[in-house]
């Protein structure tokens, strides 16, 4: 469920990276590079909210930033479809709390 203001804010970053739809900017080169570079980076085996190992993604925190490490938290499938099937009020708190629990969860080189 998108919130208010977040498809207007997808659009604009679509535009900007070129694509005409979200589903082709996941399906792109640019997106898989990403994540690639994401991963050496930081430790994307487990669920940030339950801790789960069993299929985790990419979860994109808000739709303004779509290449900003910062704006990603890593999900298990379950935990995926909870964030976007609750109601938008309780999203932007659980968003912020996911957000934080990303932070120092980067690989030490």
């Amino acid at each position: 469920m998108l919130r208010r203001g977040s498809l207007a804010k997808l659009k604009i970053e679509l535009d900007k990276f070129g694509f005409n739809d979200y589903q082709a900017f996941l399906n792109s080169r640019l997106w898989f590079e990403f994540k690639d570079h994401f991963k050496k980076t930081q430790d994307c085996s487990y669920c940030r909210r339950c801790g789960s190992t069993n299929k985790v993604s990419f979860h994109h925190l808000s739709y303004k930033r779509l290449l900003d490490p910062r704006n990603i938290a890593i999900l298990c499938d379950e935990c995926h479809k909870w964030q976007h099937d609750k109601s938008p009020s309780i999203q932007d708190g659980i968003d912020d709390y996911v957000r934080l629990a990303c932070q120092g969860k980067e690989k030490r080189k």
